[in-house]
């Protein structure tokens, strides 16, 4: 009898299945992590495939390795400006990446998780 393949799956949290804007960069030095420092550099504008309390999976046009941190700027459909986050790429495919999220401002979660029950009850 062949072994089956299964994944563990890890999330706690469901995913949307919800095309939302993103702007993204990676984060080049631990000094910039959790500071306000606004860069344009290397900038990337993209969309999320499907997004949770835990993380997205977005489509890359830039390099990205497995551990880099990225600042993302999540343009919510019903929010202004943006939620800012800073993540981690747990993964990546011939698509995108799977992007699990490290550190965003309670009010911006919040906001977030606001959006996500929305979507989730239509």
């Amino acid at each position: 009898m062949p072994a089956e393949n299964k994944v563990l799956e890890k999330r706690t949290t469901p995913r949307a299945p919800i095309k939302i804007p993103v702007k993204y960069r990676l984060v080049e030095s631990e000094g910039e992590f959790g500071t306000l420092e606004v860069g344009r550099k290397a900038e990337s504008y993209t969309h999320t495939l499907d997004v949770s309390l835990e993380g997205m999976y977005i489509p890359v046009d830039q390099p990205l390795a497995v551990g880099n941190v990225i600042k993302s700027d999540i343009f919510l459909l019903d929010k202004e400006p943006c939620v800012t986050i800073y993540a981690e790429v747990a993964w990546i495919d011939d698509e995108g990446a799977g992007i699990h999220f490290l550190l965003m401002v309670n009010e911006e979660r919040e906001s977030l998780e606001a959006f996500l029950e929305k979507t989730f009850s239509k």
